[in-house]
């Protein structure tokens, strides 16, 4: 998936790389990537995407190191699974909005959101081109482990497709070839 610096798409800033479903499926059902919910360079079409990274684990470790140190580790729990909660609910609204901004599904849930690590784009190294492109570190502070971990935890990057026939798939075991 092309990333363009502007409108005239003559320059390309990035190029996210997905992997395709290898499994063999049954006849007739098409092995998915991601980059099927986005109109090819040859069709001619402007097509967008959407990428974000979100937290709501900023300072999160303070309190939680508080509470492991007061030997409340149900507190330490249930903090860390609230932040985990709200950070899924807020990619959801965030999701919502763009709907209704980019004006293409106000009425009914339309798209997917996948986030980098779940089963539909495993690849976590990809998110290090969504934290180039919206310069996350700088801007919201989160930051990446050698791994591609996300520092804090309670943080989530993915990219938002608005396509009709986007649906959810999981890419599976990666073979050989």
């Amino acid at each position: 998936i092309n990333i363009y610096k502007d409108e005239n798409r003559e320059e390309v800033l990035s190029t996210l790389t997905n992997q395709r479903n290898q499994e063999l499926l049954e006849d007739g059902k098409p092995n998915l990537c991601l980059s099927d919910f986005i109109a090819s360079v040859d069709s001619q079409k402007k097509d967008y995407v959407g990428a974000f990274t979100i937290t709501t684990g900023t300072g999160l470790d303070r309190w939680i190191n508080k509470f492991k140190a007061d030997n409340d580790s149900y507190k330490a729990l249930l903090l860390q699974t609230l932040a985990d909660r709200f950070v899924e609910a807020f990619s959801g609204l965030l999701f919502d909005k763009i709907r209704i901004d980019w004006g293409y599904s106000i009425d009914k849930e339309q798209g997917i959101k996948p986030a980098y690590g779940y089963p539909t784009c495993p690849d976590h190294s990809e998110k290090r081109k969504i934290f180039d492109l919206l310069d996350v570190e700088a801007n919201l502070g989160v930051k990446l482990t050698e791994n591609f971990a996300m520092d804090p935890v309670s943080s989530v990057c993915g990219l938002y497709f608005a396509n009709e026939k986007a649906k959810y798939f999981a890419v599976g075991e990666i073979q050989k070839d």
